[in-house]
């Protein structure tokens, strides 16, 4: 019956309740249903959400955190003056932030998979600045 759980579900691991036949897809290579976990559907959607047109409809996300940094420091500036701002807003700590936000939306609200799917596109966004970041800086060391 359906809402009820069986002994079957009760033996059955955690990752093979999270492949059912809502996330099972046909792979035309093997000709075999492929089943794939809920963690992999997220991150799957999080990759095309942060690829594909992404950027033809909001633009190089670096460039849009880095203005977003910009703005959250005048805010910062306006509202506490200039003797008690003493942080750099990067857009990395934007790309965290953002992350901040939507696991506090999963905190407070109710479950909505969009959430799981931004959070997880805004940390690949953030490791991919700190990557470029750490790149950067180790490349400044090396040319000295």
């Amino acid at each position: 019956m359906m809402g009820q759980v069986t002994d079957e579900d009760q033996k059955m691991p955690f990752a093979d309740k999270a492949r059912t036949p809502l996330n099972s897809e046909f792979d035309a290579r093997t000709g075999y249903k492929q089943n794939k976990s809920i963690r992999l559907e997220i991150l799957d959607e999080a990759y095309h959400a942060t690829g594909n047109d992404r950027n033809s409809i909001y633009g190089d996300p670096y460039t849009n955190l880095n203005c977003q940094a910009r703005m959250v420091h005048a805010y910062l500036h306006g509202k506490y003056g200039e003797d008690t701002d003493p942080y750099t807003i990067t857009a990395h700590d934007i790309a965290i932030i953002n992350t901040l936000i939507k696991i506090g939306r999963i905190a407070t609200g109710k479950y909505h998979r969009d959430n799981y799917v931004d959070g997880s596109a805004y940390m690949a966004i953030a490791g991919e600045l700190g990557d470029l970041k750490i790149r950067q800086v180790f490349s400044e060391e090396t040319d000295k």
